[in-house]
């Protein structure tokens, strides 16, 4: 339920009054909040793991046949 319509739906039902309806509508949009709030938590944890991931990515050199990361004497494995 997009948020703008139920809040629209919540306004109409508050004007019948059609209290305990409105009651159900507000725990909808509750539930979506905290569904979309999580979605958008582990979204950014996901998008900082890849740009980690990318950032390190960036520091390796190859130097046949390992990489290296730069300023590392040690090497990484190929795959």
């Amino acid at each position: 339920m997009s948020s703008l319509r139920g809040y629209r739906e919540i306004v109409d039902l508050l004007k019948k009054g059609m209290t305990i309806e409105v009651q159900e509508k507000i725990m909808e949009l509750r539930e979506a909040c905290v569904t979309l709030e999580d979605e958008n938590h582990l979204l950014k944890k996901e998008v900082k793991s890849l740009d980690d991931a990318l950032r390190f990515q960036g520091t390796l050199e190859f130097r046949s046949p390992f990489y290296y990361q730069k300023g590392d004497a040690s090497p990484y494995c190929p795959r």
